[in-house]
């Protein structure tokens, strides 16, 4: 429990940001000064409008045409896993470096999961902390967006990743126990006493042992979702280096302006996919905007020991296959720069539905 909060602690404590948004990818950027009209409408899709009559100063509106799943072909290959001592925001043990080869080719999302994409996948779009059809799903634990993936699956005739036959409560709704209503859940009130139950799973979920030999989109594990990231670049971000922030103080970071929403430049508001540049790899928002959910049981420690291979080179690795905390990457619109990396790992409860997680599946290739 005490875990819970500090992830949540962590999550918010950092300074309200000056705005920043000159998406390089943009046509025209709009400002709506009279929210009553319809004179927005008239636009081209390629806009953005910013809302100055509403509670949110300059909030963000998506008025984008729908985008459709695109999905990009990663081969296989071998990284550096982690980062160098005396990276900033390091992680004392997680981020240690290890050598990783990646066996199987693979497709990825080239955004995260939008809102029009989990509405097309059949399912009902939980309350969001902002709407419009291109911005990330949020508000989702670890366990809806393996029904989300299974459903993937299903429509185009593969066999899915994932038994949720254990999982029981309510799908993309109710809060976990004394979880913070202001940390997603689907209570208003304080009193969440009478919330939907928590949607979770209680037995194990994966139908086969080696992740990778799924035929069906599943999350990626935290070496395919790193290596995707990196997109073949040694740098703490695929744009170059971050430098150290004091810590719990914004600061703008160079490197990740025209490549990441995060606090300095996000005006404290989650964006639409896709506005920022993407990486070598062609996929956009791998950092900042949200955090993503990966399959992979963090605990502080490297990658080869908790694939029970310490000091070892590792092929395919998933890591344990039980734990408390799943892993989250790339870090989100109010993360601070330093932690705005590809290396960069952070504990999540897996229960948790907070407006700052999405996600991006995968699916290996076979030939």
């Amino acid at each position: 429990m005490v875990s819970k909060y500090f992830s949540f602690f962590v999550y918010t404590v950092v300074l309200f940001c000056e705005f920043s948004c000159s998406p390089k990818n943009r046509t025209t950027v709009d400002i709506d000064t009279d929210s009553t009209t319809d004179t927005d409408k008239k636009n081209d899709s390629d806009s953005t409008i910013l809302d100055t009559d509403s509670n949110v100063i300059n909030r963000i509106i998506d008025t984008d045409a729908p985008r459709e799943v695109k999905w990009i072909s990663v081969n296989v290959g071998s990284f550096v896993f982690g980062s160098l001592y005396g990276t900033p925001c390091r992680s004392a043990y997680a981020e240690d470096e290890v050598n990783v080869t990646l066996t199987h080719n693979f497709v990825i999302a080239e955004t995260e999961v939008t809102q029009f994409q989990w509405k097309q996948a059949g399912l009902e779009l939980p309350i969001q902390h902002m709407v419009g059809s291109n911005f990330p799903i949020t508000r989702v634990n670890f366990y809806d967006v393996l029904l989300f993936c299974n459903a993937l699956s299903e429509k185009e005739g593969l066999d899915s990743c994932y038994n949720l036959s254990s999982c029981t409560g309510d799908f993309a709704s109710g809060c976990p126990v004394n979880e913070p209503p202001e940390n997603g859940c689907g209570c208003i009130a304080d009193d969440c006493s009478d919330a939907p139950e928590i949607y979770f799973c209680a037995n194990e979920i994966h139908k086969y042992e080696n992740w990778y030999e799924c035929p069906g989109y599943r999350l990626p594990t935290t070496a395919e979702w790193e290596y995707a990231a990196k997109a073949g670049t040694t740098t703490t971000t695929y744009n170059g280096d971050v430098f150290a922030d004091e810590k719990y103080l914004c600061h703008e970071q160079p490197v990740l302006e025209d490549i990441a929403w995060y606090c300095n430049n996000s005006n404290d508001q989650l964006h639409p996919v896709a506005w920022k540049q993407p990486n070598p790899w062609g996929l956009y928002d791998m950092l900042g905007n949200v955090s993503e959910w990966v399959d992979y049981f963090t605990d502080g420690e490297s990658l080869d020991y908790m694939d029970g291979h310490p000091g070892e080179d590792l092929i395919d690795p998933i890591g344990r296959t039980s734990g408390t905390s799943k892993d989250i990457r790339g870090f989100e619109f109010r993360s601070i720069g330093c932690r705005v990396r590809a290396s960069r790992q952070n504990p999540q409860t897996p229960d948790v539905r907070g407006i700052f997680t999405g996600f991006r599946p995968v699916r290996t290739l076979f030939e």
